[in-house]
């Protein structure tokens, strides 16, 4: 089936007339290619058109259809037999009311399922003056058959393997074919489209993050009412950048407690300076806080999931316990700010007038940056609520003992009247003076021993034991309600997530409820920014997709965070190239170490005076081959660098190198040299680049460790 003449079908018998007659080929009909196909050899000899077998089936079906070229619309009139059309004229289509199969037909086919003619099949001949299709060889009850056969498997296919999805997009399908509304894509459209599902990868994004640093949703549960400005702001507060320059700007501010009483004539620049970087710093951080959560509290979203599990999950955001302290720490700064202007400006002569004692509250500014730190004064109030109790019932224990105690032994020193009994009994329950506070009474009254032996197992091994096991067991719940709060936050963070990805998804995510893979990836690409497009589509692996690219929200409960905790590293062969490295940076640090302990512990020689400049030379030479070789900076050896960075190592070794040059400014020449050689040696492959991490089973810590030492 190759071929389609460039006429039209006519549901109407009547149309046919002998005006507008068909013709065949050699009269002059065109014939226009259509679809590409096998031909056969009585095709290729009797050079008749082919037709499609959804044509054919329509011909029979319907036993009155004729092929007749139609008038077209302009002013030119009906074709005339032997008269051959030009590309210009206007042509009348294939309309597409014929290609949609009937409900009452016989010959009902879904369009989809059209086979295609073998080669040998029989090719049916158009008849010019009937106007008819008629076959020579196949036979049409055959045809009908087949016909019936192919709707029944066609219903038990449907019935058997269809799912929501594919129903749904059959379903928009045939709705756009039969309305005709359909229309493609404007460029305006695709990027309106692109810019929707990048602004969706970056909220997404954002919840994502808060899902992984376990702290409640950032931005607010009303999706839609979420601004470019404040998904910026969010993005800027929780940045590396800011969270540095949050630590920087609090440990500014306790450093400025250390200066209160110095004088203020040297200290006084640097206090008003500290305080003023830490008010700016903790007041631009409270705005920017109250700019992206103005609309998350009492907000809420349901998150409907698809599959069998379909529930309506209620999404409700609760306040954060940070924002609790944002009215604190803006009257502590407040506060703060106008007592160092007034003691600076006042310039008082003592130290105990010179003291800002409004610092013994800035560990508020600690309570509202660090989560863990509000974990643990929650935990710790939990605690202190319940001792008290323990403690005042224990109390009243020591005093109802003392009162009775008072009654009886107060002929005996201690327990003269109620507040000598208290005190007594309560220095006894403590264990300190027992049992000679007792003793006394003892020897006079040997019954007394009922009375102080009562009071000690009630008071030490039932009190005291009992105050243990509730601040356990109080701590216990404060972390275990600590621990659900944020599994809440999380959860409520991953489900903001589909949330997000599936509201500015395509037609088929927002209708079932589905996110789709590009999306995504779009948003780990985000969340990794170091993650190549090949770490990407391994972390997509992981959360297996369907055969469309679809996932629920149970799969992606169930997956996503997996995928979240897995770290992608990529494999760096062992070379020649590498381990003679290793073996390299081993000898330098060694080397290095030995230099160091015979410089440092004054060793004398006669020889070693002669030749220390040069040995320490040659350490500092090695280091900085070693350093090229490593990071190849000229792309000599063509060769990824076999380094990687480590916190812990290089923190240290570029603190230890910085520290020594900045010990040389009052130094000489020669002791100049011997730091250099040592920071070159520290900074070689720690302070730019990091110890190499070896991909044998020999580990380089001992290498670090030694680097770390030097």
């Amino acid at each position: 089936p190759a071929y389609l003449p460039l006429g039209s079908f006519d549901d109407d018998e009547s149309s046919s007339s002998s005006d507008a007659s068909p013709v065949s080929p050699e009269n002059g009909i065109e014939y226009k290619k259509v679809l590409s196909g096998p031909k056969s050899s009585s095709e290729t000899k009797k050079h008749q058109p082919t037709f499609s077998f959804l044509d054919i089936l329509t011909a029979i079906s319907s036993k009155i259809h004729r092929f007749s070229p139609q008038p077209t619309s302009s002013a030119k009139g009906p074709t005339k037999k032997g008269h051959r059309r030009t590309e210009s004229d206007e042509l009348h289509t294939f309309p597409r009311a014929m290609s949609r199969p009937k409900h009452n037909s016989r010959s009902m086919v879904d369009p989809t399922t059209r086979p295609l003619l073998a080669e040998n099949s029989d090719v049916p001949h158009y008849d010019g003056n009937s106007g008819r299709v008629s076959f020579s060889d196949v036979e049409e009850a055959d045809i009908n058959a087949d016909i019936v056969k192919m709707r029944s498997s066609k219903i038990d296919e449907e019935e058997d393997g269809a799912t929501a999805f594919a129903a749904a997009k059959r379903a928009r399908k045939q709705s756009e074919t039969s309305s005709g509304s359909y229309s493609a894509p404007t460029s305006g459209d695709i990027y309106s489209g692109r810019v929707k599902a990048y602004r969706s990868a970056m909220v997404a994004a954002t919840f994502l993050m808060d899902y992984e640093n376990a702290r409640s949703p950032s931005l607010s549960s009303n999706i839609e009412s979420i601004t470019s400005s404040q998904l910026h702001l969010c993005q800027l507060r929780h940045s590396n950048v800011w969270q540095a320059t949050i630590m920087l700007a609090a440990a500014a501010l306790f450093y400025a407690s250390c200066i209160e009483g110095d004088d203020f004539k040297h200290s006084g620049a640097l206090l008003a300076g500290l305080t003023a970087f830490s008010v700016i710093v903790f007041v631009c951080d409270m705005l920017i806080r109250y700019h992206y959560k103005k609309k998350t509290t009492g907000s809420d979203n349901n998150v409907q999931v698809s599959g069998d599990d379909a529930t309506d999950d209620l999404v409700k955001l609760r306040k954060t316990r940070a924002g609790m302290w944002m009215v604190p720490l803006s009257v502590l700064l407040s506060a703060l700010s106008l007592n160092t202007v007034f003691i600076i400006l006042r310039r008082e002569d003592t130290v105990f007038r010179r003291a800002i004692w409004l610092s013994v509250l800035k560990p508020i500014a600690l309570f509202y940056i660090s989560s863990k730190g509000r974990d643990a004064l929650e935990a710790v109030y939990r605690v202190v609520r319940i001792v008290i109790g323990v403690l005042c019932v224990e109390l009243f224990l020591i005093l109802s003992f003392a009162a009775v105690a008072c009654q009886i032994y107060s002929d005996f020193p201690g327990f003269e009247d109620l507040s000598s009994a208290f005190l007594s009994l309560f220095k006894l329950s403590t264990t300190v003076v027992n049992p000679s506070i007792w003793m006394p009474v003892y020897e006079s009254t040997t019954s007394s021993a009922f009375f102080f032996i009562l009071f000690v197992v009630t008071s030490v091994f039932y009190i005291h034991s009992l105050v243990l096991s509730v601040v356990f067991q109080t701590y216990m719940q404060a972390m275990s309600e600590i621990r659900d709060r944020t599994r809440s936050d999380r959860e409520d963070a991953l489900r903001l997530a589909f949330l997000t990805m599936q509201k500015y998804g395509d037609w088929e995510s927002q209708s079932l409820k589905l996110v789709h893979v590009r999306v995504l990836g779009q948003a780990l690409a985000l969340l990794r920014p170091h993650y190549g497009p090949m770490k990407i589509n391994a972390l997509l692996q992981i959360v297996e997709p369907d055969s469309d690219g679809y996932i629920d929200y149970k799969t992606f409960r169930m997956k996503v965070p997996k995928a979240l905790r897995t770290s992608l590293m990529s494999t760096r062969p062992t070379t020649i190239f590498s381990l003679a490295l290793e073996l390299l940076a081993f000898a330098v640090a060694v080397s290095n170490l030995v230099y160091v302990i015979m410089v440092s512990s004054s060793f004398k020689a006669h020889w070693w005076n002669s030749v220390m400049m040069p040995v320490g030379s040659l350490i500092a030479l090695l280091g900085i081959i070693e350093l090229i070789l490593r990071c190849d900076f000229l792309k000599i050896f063509g060769v990824a660098s076999p380094t990687r960075l480590d916190g812990t190592f290089d923190g240290l070794a570029a603190f230890a190198g910085a520290l020594s040059l900045y010990g040389e400014r009052k130094k000489s020449v020669y002791q100049f040299c011997i730091c250099f050689m040592l920071s070159s040696s520290l900074l070689k492959d720690h302070g730019f680049v990091s110890h190499f991490v070896s991909t044998t089973s020999r580990d380089s810590t001992l290498c670090a460790a030694l680097r770390v030492w030097n």
